[in-house]
C-alpha cells in the first residue's frame, strides 16, 4: 500500500473514533471520485457477540452510476478480521454485499476498519468500519 494510501485510511480511521462515541446519527460523506456514483454503508454494529465465536457484518454497497463498478480490493484493517466480496463487474443500479469477519478473540468494545479500492478511483480508499462489543467468556 502506497504512503498515500495508508495516510488517507490512517485518516478515516481518526476521524471515525469520534464518531463511533457520538449517540446521535451523523451524515458521512465520501471524498473520493466515488461520490455520486456509489452508495457505501460505511458502519455496520453487530452488537454483543460472545466471545471467541466469529461475526460477520455485512456493509451493502450500490453501483447508483451509469458504469460498471468493479470492487478492486478489500482489505481488513488486522489479522483478527477477514474480508469477502464479489469479484464481478456490478452493473449500474445493482448492489453487493461486502463481508467481513471478525474472530471476537479479545473482550470489549472493538471497532474495525476495512478499506476498499474501486475503479471509479484507484487513487484512494474508502473505508468502512464494523462495530461491536464481545462479551467476557465465562470462567
Amino acid at each position: 500500500m502506497s504512503c498515500h494510501r495508508f495516510i488517507l485510511a490512517f485518516s478515516f480511521f481518526l476521524l471515525a473514533i469520534p464518531l463511533s462515541i457520538q449517540a446521535q446519527d451523523i451524515i458521512i460523506t465520501d471524498p473520493t471520485d466515488n461520490n455520486g456514483k456509489v452508495e457505501w454503508q460505511w458502519r455496520v454494529n453487530v452488537g454483543e457477540v460472545p466471545f471467541d465465536k466469529p461475526v460477520t457484518a455485512e456493509f451493502t454497497v450500490k453501483n447508483v452510476s451509469k458504469e460498471f463498478l468493479v470492487i478492486k480490493e478489500v482489505r481488513a484493517g488486522c489479522h483478527c478480521t477477514v474480508a469477502d466480496f464479489p469479484k464481478e463487474p456490478i452493473a449500474p443500479g445493482d448492489s453487493i454485499v461486502i463481508k467481513a469477519t471478525y474472530d471476537a478473540r479479545s473482550e470489549g468494545q472493538f471497532f474495525k476498519i476495512l478499506t476498499v479500492s474501486t475503479n471509479f478511483d484507484t487513487d484512494h480508499l474508502v473505508t468502512l468500519g464494523m462495530t461491536g462489543t464481545v462479551v467476557a467468556k465465562h470462567k
